[in-house]
């Protein structure tokens, strides 16, 4: 009898339930959906600037490599830029739809051709498309060429000239992104576009 009556006392608990109702699992998305369209568009600029960054670093490793290619095959060779066309629009001196290395051992720009065409004229191509950048040269030429000791020049441009690459956001005409300045010697040196290539 007492037995009964402890077993009686000492009854499990219901179980507590647990997670979420549909109305507050509807008001916490409606919350981060209020939260996300007011973040995304302040993040816009952030994220087009960093493009464009990014853009003159792809340049400048293409440049490296354009370099260190030049040096070990004794010169005769160019970076060209992809013309503009129906998916990636340029100006003459920009380069946002890409560029290409090419065997030029006459040094004009012009992939020459070899044993009938027999042997590949590009080296490497560089297939990058900025669609909402443009990376504008300082000067109005649509080749680097890069002689044995690894000089970089823009094709029209004697090879005491200094020249740059401005990457921007097209959205964003006066962005602070990079310049990447290009000395006599070939060095290389990134700086803000804001600032002075001879400084």
């Amino acid at each position: 009898m007492r037995l009964a009556r402890c077993s009686q006392n000492f009854q499990k608990p219901a179980p507590s339930q647990q997670g979420f109702t549909l109305v507050e699992l509807m008001v916490t998305l409606a919350v981060l959906v209020i939260l996300l369209g007011i973040a995304v568009p302040s993040f816009t600029p952030l994220r087009e600037r960093w493009q464009a960054n990014q853009a003159i670093a792809d340049l400048e490793s293409s440049l490296f490599y354009a370099r260190s290619e030049s040096i070990r095959r004794g010169g005769g060779i160019s970076l060209i830029r992809t013309p503009s066309s129906d998916s990636c629009a340029a100006a003459d001196n920009e380069w946002q739809c890409g560029w290409t290395l090419i065997i030029d051992t006459n040094q004009d720009g012009i992939a020459d051709v070899f044993n009938g065409g027999e042997e590949n004229t590009t080296l490497r191509p560089f297939s990058h498309n900025y669609t909402n950048l443009a990376i504008a040269a300082s000067a109005n030429s649509n080749t680097i060429l890069i002689d044995r000791w690894g000089v970089l020049s823009l094709a029209g441009l004697d090879n005491s000239s200094i020249f740059s690459f401005d990457a921007r956001p097209l959205s964003q005409p006066n962005a602070d992104t990079q310049r990447l300045c290009i000395s006599a010697g070939g060095h290389l040196r990134k700086i803000k576009n804001s600032a002075n290539c001879n400084a």
